[in-house]
């Protein structure tokens, strides 16, 4: 049994810069790719928790 706690910090993929709700803007193709190339290179580490942050909009 492994005793080690892993933390894996991914920034997120790239999006394009519009304006309106930053929660709903979508990923360009290249954040896409990395978004797919992130989860092949986590898959078989036995995540067993996910976290997200919220986005905050600057004022």
């Amino acid at each position: 049994m492994n005793a080690n706690t892993y933390i894996y910090m991914v920034r997120h993929g790239k999006s394009p810069k519009i304006t309106g709700n930053e929660r709903t803007r979508g990923l360009t193709e290249k954040g896409a790719l990395d978004a797919f190339k992130v989860t092949e290179l986590l898959k078989d580490e036995g995540v067993a928790r996910l976290f997200q942050a919220h986005t905050v909009e600057p004022f």
